[in-house]
């Protein structure tokens, strides 16, 4: 395990902040109930994404695990200097543990959902494939997965 994956390892999702997040998901906003329908069930290129999900002290809007990849929409609430300092630490936050923050306004999602979804979908394929944190099942052959795999239980 990388130090990044180590540090984050406890501040996934803790259980401490279940009641949170439940509220958090059932007064979502309507860009972030527009931008769940395109990422939900896997619908965005086959990634798992989950909504208001805590990383560490901070609640992500949306994340996707596997790719490290957190998506924030930012409405009024994230307007103003104060709220701008609480962002950059938050960001920096995260960046710490390996982390990236996609930023969106409520406006971007509310005029084009799918644009936005298509964009995030399109970043945590490039995080996967940039660094995974596990060898490749096919290191030292190559690192290919092999064009067939073998056939079993057939008799030639």
């Amino acid at each position: 395990m990388t130090d990044s994956n180590e540090r984050a390892h406890g501040q996934l999702n803790r259980p401490a902040e279940i009641e949170k997040r439940r509220a958090l998901r059932r007064s979502a906003t309507l860009p972030e109930r527009r931008l769940w329908r395109h990422l939900r069930g896997r619908r965005a290129d086959g990634l798992k994404f989950r909504r208001q999900y805590s990383v560490g002290p901070y609640v992500l809007d949306f994340c996707c695990p596997a790719a490290r990849l957190g998506v924030e929409i930012d409405g009024w609430s994230h307007d103003g200097e104060t709220a701008e300092q609480r962002d950059t630490a938050r960001t920096e936050y995260l960046t710490g543990l390996g982390f990236a923050v996609l930023r969106y306004t409520n406006e971007d999602v509310t005029t084009d959902a799918g644009a936005v979804a298509l964009h995030v979908a399109a970043e945590a394929q490039r995080r996967m494939h940039e660094t995974s944190p596990l060898p490749s099942p096919w290191e030292g052959e190559g690192g290919q997965a092999p064009l067939s795999s073998p056939r079993r239980g057939v008799r030639g």
